[in-house]
């Protein structure tokens, strides 16, 4: 299996602010999964990760895994 991995990030502590930039990358992560998919035999999977600091010790995740059949 191999991986197309992107990842975004932020300094501002809203959690929602990270969520909807991740939702808003998806039809992009998903025709670049697409045009990978033609040049590799094993499946491939986009996973997009979009984190947003909360504080010097705190973070939250967000991550989004997309796989075309």
């Amino acid at each position: 299996m191999t991986f197309l991995v992107e990842a975004k990030a932020t300094p501002h502590s809203d959690e929602v602010r990270i969520e909807n930039v991740i939702d808003d990358e998806l039809p992009r992560l998903a025709s670049l999964t697409a045009s990978t998919k033609q040049l590799d035999v094993r499946l491939v999977r986009g996973l997009l990760v979009g984190t947003s600091l909360l504080s010097e010790s705190e973070y939250y995740c967000y991550m989004a895994e997309l796989e075309l059949e």
